[in-house]
């Protein structure tokens, strides 16, 4: 096989290289899970988010190693690591954890926000997943979380992409992303009690919504 790993770069304003990352440097090949091995080139980590912390070092998502990592952009190495094979943190509420996650983000309150599609969970769904983290014990704790309710009895479950972002006035905006089921919906605002305020399903044709 051949592995295609993740580069993550940073520039100053006259377009100088003044950080590089290289996944295949930091992660081993072993560690992307549920991958397809007939195929030739093998997307081991699959980088979707890259976020730069209050303390200038990244938070990345990973998606096929189950992961969000912190890095520190003096060394490249890992501050820490959450999910995956190499998970570091306990998870105190939410013994699942996430799978083939998108979009890590940090709020102001210091929380994390992820979308979880949940591919490999026991019963595979999708929701949108707030932690408070703390960074020296590694623990992870579940503080708020949207699962959308069944549509026609099926429930929501989005294979891939999707985002979640946290509106000003407290409610969330949540991306679906990559929908089999034309039924399901494509984008939801919920508040923060979890009720639906607004929402759009788009036309059949329309199933991939980065």
């Amino acid at each position: 096989h051949v592995y295609r790993g993740s580069v993550i770069q940073g520039f100053d304003p006259h377009h100088n290289i003044i950080f590089e990352w290289r996944s295949l440097d930091y992660i081993d090949v072993s560690e992307g899970t549920h991958l397809n091995e007939d195929a030739s080139t093998l997307d081991y980590v699959h980088t979707n988010s890259i976020e730069i912390d209050v303390d200038g070092n990244i938070i990345t998502s990973n998606r096929n190693i189950d992961q969000v990592n912190k890095i520190d952009v003096n060394t490249g190495e890992f501050i820490w690591r959450m999910g995956g094979v190499k998970n570091e943190f306990t998870f105190l509420n939410d013994p699942q954890k996430f799978s083939r996650q998108h979009d890590c983000r940090r709020l102001p309150n210091g929380n994390i926000t992820l979308y979880d599609n949940g591919n490999y969970h026991p019963l595979s769904h999708s929701a949108a997943k707030e932690y408070r983290l703390d960074e020296v014990q590694k623990t992870a704790t579940l503080v708020w979380s949207y699962k959308h309710p069944m549509v026609d009895g099926v429930i929501p479950y989005y294979l891939a992409m999707g985002n979640v972002q946290r509106l000003k006035n407290g409610n969330t905006f949540i991306n679906w992303g990559k929908r089999y089921n034309t039924n399901l919906p494509s984008m939801t605002e919920v508040d923060s009690a979890g009720n639906i305020v607004w929402e759009m399903k788009l036309s059949a044709d329309k199933q991939y919504i980065a």
